[in-house]
């Protein structure tokens, strides 16, 4: 951070406010009385990924593009990822940048930024007169291929980088013209957007004095990766099956685009492959990294040297029957596999270091029949920030679903 940035950021506004408020609460009431749309969470889920799709993607470029930014800070040039963000900024009279909050959006796992929830978040904020960045995810291909100085699963390096990289963002906007900067992460962006708020609030002169809101986070990273192993096994025999042209045909053209959809609409076999479906996503987007990491960051020694060749990734590529998160960390990232064991892979170990204070300004959103989180409980013996005043655990909605709902948008509306 150069001198002017600093000098002015000891003038930007805290906004700490009560936890939820009432109209937040009218709405959560609201919400939780509706029936599901879906009768268990994969349908949901499914479901929420393939509303987003097609409601947003298609309406991206032409209403608030992505603007690729190199950003000159040389750590961050040496640091996680260079470059790879993508930016947009509220302006006026053309290129004219005004004074706007930031919001600093982390996609879930495997996401690069541009995945269809992120880019129906960020259009949303944008339209709403926000400066708005989106940062690939650490596990993501993308973010992988630019050599990073440690492979991903290491939530406290991440999250310094990531904080690294906010600042250099709020620099680039020019921090007079930056009001608030917040925070929204989904899945394992929302763990790491509680890490990156818990590291901020440490640093002398923190820079994140907005909200900090996380969307279907896992409660541990351990756990999460041990439940998507048991699913993967699990259903592992029927992705073929449920990924054939009929079945994917019937989903896109009753759901794609359609956050009205409901189960009804679908047949029995369609409806008997949610669960399947959801599991392959996870294991052939675990397969894509795992060929990233090998490219980018060990040669075929297994050593830390960068393979020269761009095709390195296709060579490289592991065989996706029978891989898993567990195996994963114990032969291609096994340096992190202890920090998913320890509490460092806990939501709420990042959410205890909170002051009071900060935690006022946490938000948390997930569904009691998340597939992450099952046989877990929010317990306020665990961490202050489970309790009603920061969280809101719906009855339904599975993984990130509930956000393809058209309600949803509202609870932005009336919490930004």
């Amino acid at each position: 951070m150069n001198f002017i940035l600093l000098i002015l950021s000891l003038f930007v506004p805290l906004t700490a406010q009560a936890q939820w408020t009432p109209a937040e609460r009218n709405w959560f009431v609201s919400f939780s009385e509706r029936p599901a749309r879906f009768a268990d969470a994969y349908g949901s889920t499914v479901w929420g990924v393939l509303a987003a799709d097609g409601m947003f993607r298609s309406a991206a470029p032409g209403n608030s593009p992505f603007v690729p930014t190199l950003l000159e800070n040389a750590r961050y040039r040496t640091g996680w990822i260079e470059g790879n963000s993508s930016f947009q900024s509220a302006d006026v009279d053309g290129n004219k940048k005004i004074r706007a909050p930031l919001i600093i959006l982390l996609p879930g796992i495997f996401m690069d930024g541009e995945s269809a929830e992120t880019i129906a978040l960020a259009n949303y904020f944008y339209k709403r007169g926000y400066h708005v960045a989106s940062l690939p995810n650490p596990w993501s291909p993308r973010a992988i291929r630019h050599k990073p100085r440690r492979k991903p699963g290491d939530l406290t390096f991440e999250s310094r980088v990531t904080l690294e990289l906010i600042r250099s963002i709020v620099e680039k906007i020019g921090a007079d013209k930056v009001s608030t900067v917040s925070l929204l992460g989904e899945s394992y962006g929302a763990i790491l957007s509680t890490a990156v708020f818990a590291t901020d609030q440490s640093d002398l002169r923190p820079i994140i004095n907005g909200k900090v809101m996380g969307i279907s986070p896992p409660l541990n990273l351990r756990d999460g990766a041990s439940r998507l192993d048991e699913g993967i096994e699990k259903n592992e025999g029927r992705f073929g099956e449920c990924g054939s042209l009929p079945v994917v045909w019937t989903l896109f053209r009753k759901i794609l685009g359609r956050p009205n959809a409901v189960q009804s609409e679908l047949g029995e076999r369609a409806l008997n492959c949610m669960e399947p479906l959801v599991f392959r996503v996870f294991r052939d987007s675990l397969a894509d990294s795992v060929a990233a990491i090998k490219s980018s960051l060990i040669n075929e020694a297994g050593n830390s040297e960068f393979l020269p060749d761009p095709s390195a990734e296709a060579r490289v590529a592991p065989r996706k029957t029978g891989l898993r998160f567990g195996k994963v960390f114990d032969t291609i990232v096994p340096e992190n596999k202890p920090l998913l064991r320890s509490p460092i892979g806990d939501l709420s170990y990042w959410a205890n270091q909170l002051s009071p204070e900060s935690r006022e300004r946490l938000r948390i959103i997930s569904a009691s029949d998340d597939l992450l989180n099952v046989g877990k409980t929010w317990s306020t013996d665990e961490s202050p920030a489970f309790s009603k005043e920061n969280l809101f655990l719906l009855p339904w909605g599975g993984h990130l679903g509930f956000m393809a709902d058209p309600d949803f948008v509202k609870l932005l509306d009336i919490a930004y």
